[in-house]
């Protein structure tokens, strides 16, 4: 056995609406206010392309049972739905700060990049999730 940890990945289908991705997606399909925290949380996010290949790179050259796939570019939850509301035109849903959050989220860095994925190429998570929520909700679009 093999254990694999990582943090949120992206880019295939619809996300899911309980996720803050998909919360995001609900927002701009029904033109919706989307209100959050202050979003200072830190998440990194993985293109599951990117995770198929860290896997393999990972179980290839593994020396234990367990790793943890890091790209080391955990980027702030406000920073990436400003983004995505902007390309899509809709900044005006966006509502910043006007949820409370846990104190327990994650606002410190994550763990550094995995050193056995050194010199792997990772998506660059804000670019990446943008162009996967574009390509989301123009297919959404299609589909009514």
């Amino acid at each position: 056995a093999f254990n694999i940890r990582f943090h949120t990945v992206y880019g295939a289908g619809t996300p899911q609406q309980h996720m803050f991705l998909g919360q995001i997606f609900t927002a701009l399909v029904t033109n919706s206010p989307f209100h959050m925290t202050s979003g200072e949380q830190l998440r990194e996010y993985h293109h599951v392309d990117d995770v198929i290949t860290a896997i393999s790179l990972l179980n290839t050259h593994r020396t234990g049972s367990s790793a943890t796939i890091s790209h080391g570019m955990p980027v702030r939850l406000k920073d990436l739905a400003t983004e995505i509301f902007a390309s899509c035109d809709r900044s005006e849903l966006l509502h910043i700060g006007t949820v409370q959050s846990e104190q327990t989220d994650v606002y410190e860095s994550l763990a550094g990049e995995t050193l056995e994925l050194e010199g792997l190429h990772f998506r660059e998570p804000i670019t990446g999730v943008v162009d996967y929520m574009r390509e989301a909700l123009a297919a959404s679009m299609r589909d009514n």
